[in-house]
């Protein structure tokens, strides 16, 4: 997993910004920098690498609770629900563009390959494999 998250773009000066209560966590021995608090405690806590840019319309309709609250007033936005909570709860802010043969061979099985529908990798990415460090597809 540290190796995976390795690879993710990351802010440091936004990371600090948006998490006030680590900056004069650094320098540590434990923690040189704020990139190697994230790598070891951050992403286990829930806090983002860098401000990420949420599909407004396919965030609320791919989470219609998010949608609901919104038409109750409860929330400003999509962009609002995934910054304060949806990122802690593992939703993801875009269409994550899914390689559905790719992503079934990879991650669902060499058997279930065949009959994975773009829908079944969705839900699998979605529930399982985004959590789990998965990729939606093969890197460039």
């Amino acid at each position: 997993m540290r190796s995976y998250l390795s690879s993710w773009d990351f802010d440091e000066d936004w990371y600090l910004h948006s998490n006030p209560d680590l900056i004069r966590a650094f320098p540590s021995s434990a923690f040189p920098d704020a990139f190697s608090h994230y790598l070891a405690v951050g992403y286990y806590e829930g806090r983002a690498p860098v401000p990420l840019e949420v599909d407004e319309d396919w965030y609320l309709s791919t989470y219609p609770d998010v949608a609901n609250a919104l038409i109750q007033g409860l929330l400003a936005g999509a962009q609002e629900h995934f910054a304060t909570n949806g990122y802690r709860e593992g939703r993801i802010p875009a269409d994550p563009d899914i390689d559905p043969h790719w992503y079934a061979a990879t991650y669902m099985g060499a058997g279930r390959a065949n009959d994975a529908t773009p829908e079944k990798c969705f839900d699998h990415f979605v529930t399982i494999g985004y959590l789990n460090g998965a990729l939606p597809r093969p890197k460039a």
